[in-house]
């Protein structure tokens, strides 16, 4: 477009010699249709790359990653683009010379030359847009930074997790030999020189979708004797806490995985299938049961296996966020895995230690010498939470690119609107400067139209933007949609960039020479 302004004497000669605006578009769109087909290719080039960036950082998170590439498809909605462009391009510029106003304009001798409106309201448009985006990006990395500072209930580092559940058994007695299995294989694991702490539990901290129930508050132990007598007291929301996680842990487990014993004791050796049965729970288990009281020492009996004995509580842990950073954490209920051997069904060994490299083999080949029917996977408390976080960064890197691309583009369109009405102005400032004009009022001219046109494009941009944050809501964690420190931060960025944007064209102004440009046209 800018072309075409520059060319807009030569339309209006050859409008008068005959030549119509299609003949003129003609030729616009040969010249837009080179210039869009090498942009369209550079694209084309750079969402190559981009793609192969995302899979890779989301390999894991996005299903069938490995499809995701660019196809025909993607190539014939480029190149629908680049000659879409093209064509509406250069109708609107086959159009510059047709009009009376721009006609007349270049029959008269004139000091200085007009403004573009088209240029300089795409230029608004483009810094709308572009704020859009970075109010986006800014919303969702604020968030990010707010879901990683959120304490997980446990010390994720240095954590390492073996899966070493038995293949499916056919009856639950077939479980029963599996407790002295792990009971050995802890032990030969904590004699390992880089183990600092190793413990059992059915599911690992952090990772959510295990076995849930009703545990249910029992004012003595006689009085649930039938599983008529648990749905009774299973129907009264006061007593029980629908929703609870179900997990079976070993002794020293809460110390390894660094959940804080808020009161009571943790499971001992103590603890075992002849022994009084025993509960730990989580702080929002034990709020929820037992309002206002004390749960130490109160009965709870949970279902999980058709044993109606009773619980007592012996301690109370704080709560853990199995399923993720962004979700409240659901009441808990733990239990001695060896009172409870039916349930072995899924089991993991947590070990922490400083040195993950040399600890997973050395363990991978105990199990394999005490249970070759065992396959053990290994995980990282590390890659399990960055894996829960995984879904919100891919969204983050993606906007903050859409963001940062849509900003450049922006500021080059700043820069090219200045620099091209500096070309045009001139004569204009070689008059002005021929009069007295300082170069520093030539800058502040170029600079306040360059903050006029950025001023304008933020304005709009900061209503769409509102107009738009209920889209993103849903994506925020701890910042609200409507947050003005990332909105400030976005319009501050693009109108200070906008400045700098503005003022290498100024400079250029404040060193014309004023007798080379009142010689010029």
């Amino acid at each position: 477009m800018s072309r075409a302004l520059g060319r807009e004497q030569e339309l209006v000669v050859r409008r008068a010699l005959g030549a119509g605006r299609r003949h003129l578009a003609r030729q616009f769109f040969a010249e837009a249709l080179l210039l869009c087909g090498v942009a369209a290719a550079l694209g084309l080039a750079l969402a190559a790359w981009g793609v192969e960036a995302v899979v890779r950082l989301a390999a894991d998170r996005l299903p069938r990653a490995e499809a995701v590439a660019i196809d025909w498809t993607v190539l014939a909605f480029a190149c629908a683009l680049a000659v879409a462009t093209a064509a509406g391009l250069s109708w609107l510029a086959a159009g510059r010379g047709s009009s009376a106003r721009v006609a007349v304009r270049y029959n008269q001798r004139s000091g200085g030359a007009p403004r573009s409106p088209l240029i300089e309201r795409l230029v608004v448009a483009q810094i709308a847009l572009a704020l859009l985006l970075v109010v986006g990006a800014t919303l969702l990395g604020r968030s990010f930074v707010a879901l990683t500072n959120v304490d997980p209930g446990f010390r994720t580092e240095g954590l390492v997790f073996m899966d070493v559940s038995a293949p499916w058994p056919e009856s639950r007695t077939e479980l029963e030999p599996l407790v002295p299995f792990y009971d050995g294989l802890i032990e030969r694991l904590r004699a390992l020189p880089s183990v600092a702490a190793v413990a059992g539990v059915s599911l690992h901290p952090g990772a959510g979708g295990g076995w849930d129930g009703t545990p249910v508050t029992q004012n003595s132990p006689e009085e649930i004797r039938s599983f008529a007598d648990l749905a009774a007291v299973a129907a009264d929301p006061g007593r029980s806490a629908r929703g609870t996680e179900y997990r079976l842990a070993s002794e020293d487990y809460f110390a390894t995985a660094g959940i804080p014993l808020l009161r009571g004791r943790a499971f001992d050796r103590g603890d075992g299938p002849d022994a009084q049965r025993v509960a730990i729970v989580s702080r929002s288990l034990a709020e929820r049961l037992w309002p206002g009281q004390d749960a130490l020492g109160k009965l709870v009996q949970f279902d999980m296996g058709g044993d109606l004995r009773p619980s007592t509580v012996v301690g109370i842990v704080g709560d853990v966020r199995d399923y993720g950073p962004d979700r409240e954490p659901r009441p808990t209920f733990y239990a001695p895995y060896r009172q409870r051997p039916w349930s072995l069904t899924i089991f993991e060994i947590v070990i922490r230690t400083p040195n993950a490299a040399l600890v997973v083999p050395a363990a991978r080949e105990i199990v394999q010498q005490m249970n070759s029917a065992i396959v053990p996977r290994f995980s990282t408390s590390e890659q399990a939470y960055a894996a829960r976080l995984a879904p919100r960064r891919l969204n983050l890197i993606l906007l903050g690119v859409f963001g940062g691309t849509a900003s450049l583009l922006a500021l080059a369109g700043i820069y090219g609107s200045m620099a091209f009405q500096v070309a045009r102005r001139t004569h204009e400032i070689g008059v002005r400067m021929a009069l007295g004009a300082k170069p520093a009022r030539v800058v502040s001219m170029v600079v306040r139209r360059s903050l006029l046109l950025a001023g304008l494009g933020v304005g709009a941009g900061l209503a769409i933007a509102l107009a738009a944050s209920r889209l993103v809501g849903s994506l925020l964690y701890g910042i609200a949609p409507h947050d003005p420190v990332s909105y400030a931060v976005g319009a501050a960025g693009l109108l200070l960039a906008a400045v700098a944007a503005g003022l290498l064209p100024a400079l250029r102004a404040a060193r014309v020479d004023p007798v080379t440009a009142l010689r010029s046209e």
